[in-house]
């Protein structure tokens, strides 16, 4: 393993870009410093999620590890451009209305702050399986049914309108309960044209700033439907229709929180399941213009996620034998890295790192450059602490919420307070619902069994029930007919 002084990441790109090491052995640090690298190059950066400390906003800080450059410059000799800049960034806020504050941190010229809401139509089964798991076909019937019969600027108060007037008997789906009801309240659904439904395809085009993914005021069970919503319309609406260039990287703080999977059968497991084929589907594809870059600190608990798929692999200190079995086995074996450098890696130093190109030998680099923007340290503080302290400089967005406010005060489709079924009307339906929300119940119930019972008991019926099991049958036949579109 040779020890290099200045080292120069490898470009153009091709794959992915992953950084290993244990707590406290700088792995963020080099994650950064590298990405920064493919800024300069032309890179578009949008950071899509900080980590629990969340430090995807520490864009907006020059670094203040001054000694940190100085050393480095002894090392590698005089620098034509010294060390801590300041770049621009925009920070964006998803808008849940009960969590944001009033004001939010903006700096103009080079710090902006920008809310962001979505347009339901563009919301797909994909997107909604982030949040609720498994979408069941009722679910997927009910959501196709909202975005077909809606116009392009409803809200989502004529969403629930829609629920409360036609799909009554769908209320106790997942999809209501977990992803429009709360969706709703807080207001982040609105039409086709409201000025923060954030256009990606020209935010692309502005490859001088830095979009920062701002998740402090996301509830959790919403973090993945946000991450997984502006990464699908960036990749497949723009980046794999040739509609923006092919130079992005998403960034990725601590990924084995989202990428680790302990029980598929649990819901929320299932969701984690769903992000992380969604990501790795994205990190297959990288040489269509979008890379994957993050870091992690056990390697063991997003295996099979990356192997093949990155142009950098790299090794910050790693003490775990297990561990490190998991990254460098293969890369023994291909003779890319000897047993006496695995075990090196076992004790290095926070400022060196091994660092393994696509088809080339491992080399160390023995003293890595800092990040030109600020890292968290552990006297830090939060993003928000440190922002009053240097800059302490706000907008409000009173304004902004009370025009919200008044745009989900009133419907904007009036929708007549009667029963539907693939088209016919029937006035009398107070008993229907009931009967069909109790049958839909049961086969909610029991939709994880893999052996049902159909036999049906042979009973004369009256001409009342016949009705109601015709309009069943209307039901489930319109459903299946709509149940693939807009997957």
């Amino acid at each position: 393993m040779s020890d290099i002084k200045l080292f120069k990441p490898l470009y153009p790109l091709t794959g992915n870009g992953y950084f290993y090491g244990r707590v406290g052995s700088g792995k963020s640090y080099k994650l950064k410093a590298i990405v920064e690298y493919y800024y300069e190059k032309g890179f578009k950066i949008w950071d899509m999620f900080g980590g629990k400390r969340g430090e995807g906003p520490f864009w907006v800080f020059p670094s203040d590890e001054l000694k940190l450059w100085k050393e480095y410059e002894k090392e590698v000799g005089l620098m034509k451009h010294f060390g801590p800049k300041e770049y621009d960034v925009m920070l964006v806020y998803p808008y849940f209305k009960d969590e944001l504050p009033d004001q939010l941190p903006q700096k103009k010229p080079k710090i902006s702050s920008q809310l962001m809401t979505i347009y339901f139509k563009d919301v797909t089964i994909k997107d909604i399986s982030f949040v609720i798991g498994q979408v069941s076909p009722n679910a997927k019937y009910v959501w196709n049914y909202i975005v077909k019969t809606l116009p392009d600027n409803a809200t989502g108060a004529d969403i629930l309108n829609l629920y409360n007037k036609k799909l009554k008997r769908y209320r106790d789906l997942n999809l209501f309960k977990n992803f429009i009801e709360p969706l709703v309240y807080h207001q982040i659904l609105v039409g086709k044209n409201y000025k923060y439904n954030l256009n990606f395809k020209e935010i692309a085009k502005n490859k001088k700033e830095i979009f920062v993914l701002c998740d402090d005021y996301i509830p959790n069970e919403f973090k993945f439907f946000i991450m997984g919503y502006i990464l699908r319309k960036l990749f497949y609406d723009y980046i794999m229709k040739d509609k923006v260039h092919k130079h992005n990287i998403a960034m990725f703080r601590e990924m084995s929180l989202f990428m680790k999977v302990v029980d598929s059968s649990n819901q929320d497991d299932v969701r984690v399941q769903n992000f992380r084929n969604f990501i790795s589907d994205i990190a297959r594809y990288a040489r269509s213009g979008l890379y994957i870059f993050g870091d992690t600190q056990s390697p063991a608990e997003t295996r099979g996620l990356i192997e093949g798929q990155d142009d950098l692999l790299c090794i910050s200190e790693m003490p775990s034998a297990k561990d490190r079995e998991i990254v460098c086995e293969q890369l023994r074996k291909d003779r890319r890295i000897s047993s006496r450098q695995i075990a090196y890696i076992s004790t290095m130093q926070p400022c060196e790192m091994v660092i393994i190109e696509r088809g080339k030998k491992a080399i160390k680099i023995k003293k890595v450059q800092p990040p030109k923007t600020k890292c968290w340290k552990q006297d830090d503080g939060n993003f928000l602490t440190i922002w009053k302290r240097i800059h302490n400089e706000f907008i409000d967005i009173r304004k902004d919420k009370n025009e919200l406010e008044d745009l989900y005060a009133e419907t904007n489709f009036v929708i007549e307070n009667e029963y539907e079924v693939a088209g016919e009307k029937n006035n009398d339906i107070s008993n229907t619902e009931k009967e069909i929300m109790e049958e839909e119940k049961e086969i909610l119930g029991n939709n994880n069994k893999k052996n049902i019972n159909n036999t049906k008991t042979k009973v004369i019926k009256s001409k009342k029930e016949i009705e109601l099991e015709r309009s069943r049958q209307l039901v489930e036949k319109y459903s299946k007919l709509n149940t693939e579109e807009l997957l």
